[in-house]
Parts: C-alpha cells; structure tokens; sequence
C-alpha cells in the first residue's frame, strides 16, 4: 500500500497559525478557577503577545519561548529536539507564507505546580501548491515548564490536524 502524496510544506504551516491562534486573546478555563491557574493566564497573555511581536518582527525570537531541552512534534512531520533546531523550524516556516489564520478556540488551560498546559482548535486557509485553498482544523497542545525567574517556556508542542 502506498502513502497518498501530500504536500511537505504543509504541516509546516499548520504548525505555525495553530500555535500563532494559540497566542491571540487565550482565556484559559481554570479547572477549579485557583489563583494559580488565574496567575497562569496572566502569564500565558504576556507570553503570547511576545509571541506575535516575533512572528512579526522577528522569527528567530520564537526559539527564546522554549526551553533549551524543547521538543516539537509537527503534524506528518519529523520532530524537531532542541531550542537552536526550533528556533530555525520557526524561521524557515515563517518565511514560507503560505496559510492565513482564520479562527481558534481555546478549550482548555491548567497549571500544577511548574508544569502547565494549554490546549486549543484552530482553522487555517492553506493555499496549496497546487493552487486549490482549502480549510483545516487541527487541534495544539502546550505543556510549559515554569522557569526559575517565574516566567514561562515550552517544553513541548505539538498539533494535529485533518486536510
């Protein structure tokens, strides 16, 4: 049996909208609405306002949101180990520019102790190389460690998604 083609950019870039809706407006459900998880939101908006200052301004600044040890599991893509190979995933895709963010739904955020997760469904319109346009939903999960100063980074990311 043969794998059906599929584009390679592709995964690539539900990646980066999933996890750049990820970054825009989160409202984190407390699961038992704690101070922690409430000063886990707080910090969870910050982090993603500097996320969307990188993407925009500056890529290689993604590879700073993750911990040295991270690890990133795209999508029908090979995992990416370590800030510095992160760092250059983010760039190279950021270049591409080839999907527009339509929508994201937060669905779930909790924080234990220095471990945190956040889990959100996303849509993206992806131009293929083909020409066709077409929609896809996928779901991201976050799990942030926090750091001795207090901050958050993340310790893994990965997606999933349907096309």
């Amino acid at each position: 049996m043969t794998k059906p083609a599929s584009t390679p950019i592709l995964p690539i870039i539900v990646v980066f909208f999933a996890f750049a809706a990820v970054m825009v407006g989160t409202n984190v459900r407390a699961s038992e609405n704690s101070a922690e998880d409430q000063r886990f939101k707080a910090a969870l908006q910050a982090f993603n306002e500097r996320w969307l200052s990188a993407v925009k301004n500056n890529p290689e600044a993604l590879g700073d949101l993750f911990t040295k040890e991270a690890i990133l599991a795209p999508a029908n893509a090979a995992t990416v180990r370590g800030r510095e190979a992160i760092r250059e995933f983010w760039k190279n895709l950021i270049g591409s520019k080839k999907g527009k963010f339509l929508g994201f739904r937060l669905v779930d955020g909790h924080v234990d102790g220095n471990t945190a997760y956040a889990l959100a469904e996303y849509t993206l319109q992806v131009n293929r190389e083909s020409g066709e346009t077409v929609n896809i939903e996928g779901k991201a999960l976050r799990i942030f460690l926090r750091q001795p100063d207090g901050s958050w980074k993340i310790r893994l990311q990965m997606f999933n998604h349907t096309d």
